[in-house]
C-alpha cells in the first residue's frame, strides 16, 4: 500500500492532488493499493473515480502539525510501504 497526503481546493488549486493522482493511477495499474489523505472533501469524487481509497482528515490544509497524531494512527493501521506528501506547508 502507498499513502498519499495531498490537498487541492479553491485556495491552493488542484496541482498537488492531480500530481499524486497521476502517480497513484500507475501504482493501481501495477496492483498496488492506494490511500489518499486530504484535509477536506474537495477532491473526494475525483479520488474515488481514480479507484483510490480516501480518508478525510477534517483539518487545515496549511497546518499539517495538527494532523500528526491522526496520521500516525493511520500509518500504524495500514502499514504502507511508502508515504508520499505533496503539500503547501507553512
Amino acid at each position: 500500500m502507498i499513502i498519499f497526503r495531498a490537498d487541492g481546493n479553491d485556495k491552493i488549486g488542484a496541482g498537488h492532488v492531480m500530481r499524486c493522482l497521476n502517480m497513484a493511477e500507475q501504482y493501481i495499474d501495477e496492483g498496488i493499493e492506494v490511500l489518499f489523505l486530504t484535509a477536506d472533501e474537495s477532491f473526494s469524487q475525483r479520488i474515488a473515480e481514480a479507484g483510490c481509497n480516501h480518508i478525510i482528515l477534517n483539518s487545515g490544509y496549511n497546518n499539517m502539525i495538527e494532523e500528526i497524531e491522526q496520521i500516525e494512527s493511520i500509518v500504524d493501521e495500514y502499514n504502507p510501504t511508502m508515504f508520499i506528501v505533496d503539500c503547501e506547508c507553512q
